[in-house]
């Protein structure tokens, strides 16, 4: 990793948790009523936004590469937060028709 990665890399540590924060809720309050939307679909549209946003802001290539390994964890641990804190409901399962 070249050093201007790394300058790159420590600098966006600091937005980095509230970057989570906001695309996993984004993404939840979005996706959570649509039918059919798993986990971990939910989980890819989370990445995307937050890659989408470290290109915009400039990081490069190697820099996006060593985050990767990184942000999937970061973001499976938001949803877990959430979860636990009630944040985010899990949609009940559908009623069996009645004859």
């Amino acid at each position: 990793m070249s050093l201007s990665s790394v300058i790159t890399l420590l600098s966006l540590v600091p937005n980095l948790f509230t970057l989570i924060d906001q695309a996993v809720q984004s993404v939840e309050s979005s996706l959570a009523n649509a039918p059919g939307i798993t986990g971990s679909a939910k989980l890819q549209a989370a990445e995307q936004k937050v890659n989408a946003f470290l290109t915009a802001a400039g990081a490069d290539v190697a820099t996006l590469t060593n985050l990767s390994g990184v942000l999937t964890p970061l973001i499976n641990a938001a949803v877990a937060i959430f979860n636990t804190s009630g944040l985010f409901k899990k949609a009940a399962p559908a009623a069996a028709p009645t004859a």
